[in-house]
């Protein structure tokens, strides 16, 4: 920041270019619906300061200081108010054997009313070499951190990649290559990520027979991997499975083998609905779960009701709770030995979200009977009922806690391209690509071949044929292909009359098998009927076929373009679609209409009039009127109506009395006509300041 501040410091003349910018924006929007009325505003200032140093005749540097202020207000009254700050230095050196160049930019929050205060900051470095007689070379390095300021970070997050590239043509070959390596570390969530990739290309191209013949080719290879890391084990809460829920009504005796009578109701998986019987107002309710087999547990879960006319929520303190276990697996269910060891080491406090009491134990349990008994009552109103017991252990991810992904690929591809005559010209090309997936074990291959050819009938039409072949090869899927049919006329018979004709037919395949098949026809063609007076037309149709399906669909269109004077322009636009879909026997029909035309009338170069008419599928009106004034005054008036009720007009303003100040404002309300007579206003004004 020092640094910065001695570049940007123009009191002995280092400066070779000082500029300062300052914008002011307000805005305010005021609406009133069903006679309530609300309000909101934001007012933005916008600072910079910028200087560009050159200290030698290849050393530059430069230097920015931004500032933005914002103050918004809410229809509730809620204030915000941020401050920001993001200063940026850069050097430069260029000679001719090479180029070095670095910067740095941040971008913080000194202050703010609410909310999180994020702060970013960027390095960022390239050396570009240019020898004669050996490739260049490339090599750019950056470095980026964004946190926030918070006692306990909600951001923390480091990342930084290196990148370098090579060019050189060896005997009109032309290769490169290309590194790339970058690592993001989220320290918030012990994440890291680290993905690197190469790519490799060679291309050639030359001509034959004094250029009738065209050809290129071009290879290359790639191999990208991704490494994503969990810098710290993860616990899952993962809840055992029970054979049955235990409950003893008077259970004053925990420590000895009383018995537990068998409960479904506790371990059905309804936390909706109370056990009967259960009341734990009232003491030494034991309330108990077998399990499977034998599990470690780090919890109890225990669902409870809790009536609105009871404390909120419970106070765990209030119930006097003690945990046992039994570790003899022998017992049936409902029957235990005297045998239950006390549990000392545990906490207990109630999920109100959820509302359960959540017993953690401080060193993992391992059992197979749990109970849970209460040696107090809370004197509340009402009874609270349980519904539930869980025993919840957990799945440590710290075998997942590194995951691998690369690719491979290869590809390659020819074009040739012959002239026959001067009248007839063939193309054709052929296009492969090769990857593979790991872990997934996944190969596929892309081919494309593409054959097209064009020939001039006259200097008044020409045609164009094309046929394209795709195939998808996947090692775990169905081949895939689709074929592609293309022709074309086109012609200019005279002058004022040109149009075009063509069809197109489209299949896709699965194993050979035909999926879809589609059969599309276009005709367009443009008259110029007179001076100032055009005419355009299209007619489409498509047909698409499937196993079970048939769509049929068609359109229309025209335009026709009036220019009585140069300053006076009329265009009609209309459109006419429909679409039949046949399904099992059920067809289902639509279609749509679209009209609206465009006047645009210019009496002076300092005076407009234009308007937009929707006439189908509803009519909707847009006017305006806009005036460039002699000097630097600018003003647009629009206006705008609808079938749905919804008017508005507005203004706006824009003046730059000098080259150094630019003024702007505009000015937009909304009517709506509805029963409470709703509407909506918007002001916005805009300063800037340039040097």
């Amino acid at each position: 920041m020092c640094f910065l501040l001695i570049v940007m410091s123009p009191g002995k003349g280092n400066a070779d270019n000082l500029s300062f910018n300052f914008d002011q924006n307000y805005s305010r929007s005021e609406s009133e619906t069903a006679g309530s009325s609300s309000s909101s505003s934001r007012s933005t200032r916008n600072y910079s300061l910028n200087v560009n140093k050159t200290l030698t005749k290849t050393i530059n540097i430069s230097g920015t200081l931004r500032a933005t202020e914002s103050s918004t207000e809410s229809g509730s009254g809620v204030k915000t108010e941020t401050f920001t700050v993001a200063p940026s230095v850069f050097a430069n050196m260029n000679n001719p054997y090479f180029s070095l160049s670095g910067g740095f930019h941040s971008n913080f929050l000194p202050y703010t009313s609410v909310g999180d205060d994020v702060r970013n900051t960027q390095w960022n470095t390239s050396l570009s070499t240019r020898p004669s007689k050996f490739p260049p070379l490339t090599i750019s390095y950056s470095k980026t951190n964004t946190y926030d300021t918070l006692a306990v970070r909600k951001v923390d997050v480091e990342g930084n990649s290196l990148n370098a590239n090579t060019s050189y043509n060896l005997l009109g070959i032309d290769m490169g290559y290309n590194f790339t390596r970058s690592e993001n570390k989220n320290l918030i969530g012990s994440t890291k990520q680290i993905n690197s990739s190469h790519l490799g290309t060679a291309n050639y191209s030359n001509s034959l027979f004094n250029n009738k013949v065209r050809y290129s080719l071009n290879f290359g290879a790639s191999e990208s991997n991704s490494k994503n890391t969990s810098l710290s084990p993860t616990l899952f809460d993962d809840e055992k499975g029970a054979a049955t829920g235990l409950f003893l009504g008077l259970d004053s005796s925990p420590h000895t083998g009383l018995s537990l009578p068998s409960n479904g109701a506790l371990t059905n998986n309804n936390t909706g609905v109370a056990v009967a019987g259960i009341d734990l107002r009232v003491v030494d309710n034991g309330i108990g779960v077998e399990l499977t087999n034998p599990e470690t547990i780090n919890k109890i879960f225990l669902y409870v009701t809790n009536p609105a006319g009871n404390t909120t929520p419970p106070a765990p303190v209030s119930f006097g709770w003690k945990v046992f276990i039994n570790t003899i697996a022998a017992a049936g269910s409902g029957g235990f030995p005297p045998a239950w060891t006390e549990v000392t080491a545990f906490t207990v406090l109630f999920d109100t979200v959820n509302q359960r009491f959540e017993f953690a134990f401080t060193t993992p349990q391992t059992a197979r009977f749990f109970k849970v008994v209460n040696t107090a009552g809370p004197a509340e109103p009402l009874p609270i009922g349980v519904t539930e017991i869980e025993a919840i252990g957990s799945i440590n991810q710290t075998l997942s806690r590194v995951a691998k992904t690369s690719n491979e690929r290869q590809f390659g591809g020819v074009d040739l391209n012959w002239k026959a005559t001067d009248n007839l010209t063939t193309n054709y090309s052929f296009n492969y690509n090769r990857t593979d997936r790991s872990p997934e074990d996944v190969e596929t291959q892309n081919l494309s071949q593409n054959v097209n050819g064009s020939y001039r009938i006259s200097n008044k039409s020409s045609l164009f044929a094309g046929y394209t072949n795709q195939r998808n090869l996947d090692s775990k899927g169905p081949d895939r292909s689709s074929n592609s049919y293309t022709a074309s006329l086109s012609t200019n018979p005279i002058e004022t009359i040109n149009g075009s004709m063509s069809f197109t037919r489209f299949e896709s395949k699965e194993e050979g098998d035909l999926l879809t098949a589609s059969n599309s026809a276009n005709l367009n063609t443009f008259f110029k009927l007179y001076h100032g007076i055009d005419l355009g037309a299209g007619l489409s149709g498509n047909i698409t076929k499937s196993k079970d399906t048939k769509t049929t669909s068609k359109s229309a269109n025209g335009n026709l373009n009036l220019r009585p004077r140069k300053s006076i322009n009329v265009v009609f636009n209309g459109t006419v679609t429909g679409s039949t879909t046949k399904t099992g026997g059920v067809e289902i029909t639509s279609s749509s209409e679209f009209l609206n035309t465009l006047i645009n009338f210019n009496p002076s170069r300092h005076l407009n009039f234009s308007s937009n008419i929707g006439i189908l599928p509803e009519f909707t009106q847009n006017y305006s009127v806009s005036s460039r004034l002699p000097g630097t005054l600018q003003t647009t008036i629009n206006y705008n109506r609808s079938n749905s009720g919804v008017d508005s007009i507005g203004i706006s303003v824009t003046l730059s009395p000098s080259s150094y100040i630019f003024i702007s404002s505009s000015y937009q309300k909304t009517f709506t006509h509805n029963t409470t007579g709703d509407t909506s206003s918007t002001f916005r004004v805009n300063l800037s300041l340039r040097k």
